[in-house]
């Protein structure tokens, strides 16, 4: 009786046809990967755009709501006067007359300028639009837009009327 040696393994072109079929697989999944990721990156966008936003109404909300004085400087440009209570909050002494807050917008950033405490920070990135317009009735619209394209453009008017 002889007892006879099996080598076990696999011959070359069984190991080409193999990782010819993975490489295959692989490329399908690579290729069906890409329209998902790139569908996540535009959700992230507009989650983005839409938070800057936001970010922006909040800031103006603030300001607007202790201002005694709003002026349109040009169409992307206003300059909010404080109440005095507001005024000395924020380190003006009293009695003096309070060179306000500047907003700015430019290149996509919208502006904020403390003339007391010459504080100038970013508010928002991303956004598509800042317009101040005067109304015949003494209001002043700011118009901010965010968005990356028309059709998910997001607006919002904020409307301050002098006291």
């Amino acid at each position: 009786m002889s007892i006879k040696s099996r080598k076990s393994g696999h011959t070359l072109v069984e190991m080409t046809v193999v990782v010819t079929i993975l490489a295959a697989v692989m490329s399908l999944v690579v290729r069906a990967q890409k329209p998902f990721s790139q569908g996540v990156l535009g959700l992230q966008d507009r989650n983005s755009s839409s938070t800057e936003l936001h970010l922006a109404v909040d800031y103006l909300t603030m300001d607007l709501g202790a201002a005694k004085q709003l002026r349109r400087e040009n169409d992307s440009q206003v300059l909010i006067r404080r109440e005095s209570g507001a005024a000395r909050r924020a380190g003006l002494g009293k009695g003096g007359s309070d060179p306000g807050i500047r907003y700015s917008f430019a290149d996509g950033k919208l502006m904020r300028e403390d003339l007391v405490t010459r504080e100038k920070i970013v508010v928002a990135v991303g956004m598509t639009g800042f317009l101040a317009t005067r109304t015949r009735g003494g209001e002043t619209r700011l118009k901010l837009a965010d968005g990356i394209a028309d059709d998910d453009q997001h607006t919002v008017t904020l409307v301050w009327r002098q006291p």
